[in-house]
């Protein structure tokens, strides 16, 4: 796994960072990909998704 190679701490089944095995970006290309929910610092609301 991604973060394990890297000795990160791994998160929660349900938490705001995921692992999409299959992501299509805009290009065309699909492939692998973490998905992280931004929210904001004061109200925790949902602003966007951000992907690497």
């Amino acid at each position: 796994m991604y973060l394990a190679a890297r000795q990160c701490a791994i998160p929660l089944f349900d938490g705001d960072l995921r692992f999409d095995p299959v992501a299509q970006h805009s290009a065309g290309y699909i492939g692998p990909c973490l998905v992280a929910l931004v929210t904001d610092i004061v109200t925790a609301t949902p602003i966007s998704l951000h992907r690497t």
